[in-house]
């Protein structure tokens, strides 16, 4: 493996330190060509141009491998838990869809009040 603390980047065509590229057991230098910020933005350019398929991929993965994520979930429950609660990701659910929810949890009581009057009836 090469000892050197800098390297060319293949992308932008400058010289930067070593701890600026991420690590690459295949490759000669034992990092990659490209400084991790050309890779940032590169990654970031084909995830907003990919996006649609992505999304499908991953919807699919799903689907077809729904115990793997049953599985991770029993594993990290509380940690899933405790960083949705800190996100808030339920209050700021509630705040954009408020009216949506609203009207679900009226049907929802209608609903359960005409299962009632039916079962009374029988």
């Amino acid at each position: 493996m090469n000892t050197t603390t800098t390297k060319i980047c293949t992308k932008c065509d400058l010289m930067k330190e070593i701890t600026q590229y991420d690590k690459q057991k295949s490759s000669k230098s034992g990092f990659k060509t490209q400084c991790k910020s050309c890779l940032k933005i590169y990654t970031k350019k084909y995830n907003l141009d990919k996006k649609k398929q992505i999304k499908e991929y991953q919807i699919n993965y799903r689907k077809k491998n729904p115990e793997y994520y049953i599985e991770y979930y029993k594993i990290h429950k509380e940690e899933i838990k405790k960083r949705h609660k800190e996100k808030g990701y339920a209050r700021n659910y509630y705040i954009q869809n408020r009216e949506k929810l609203i009207k679900y949890q009226k049907d929802f009581r209608e609903r359960e009040n005409k299962k009632k009057e039916i079962i009374e009836e029988i």
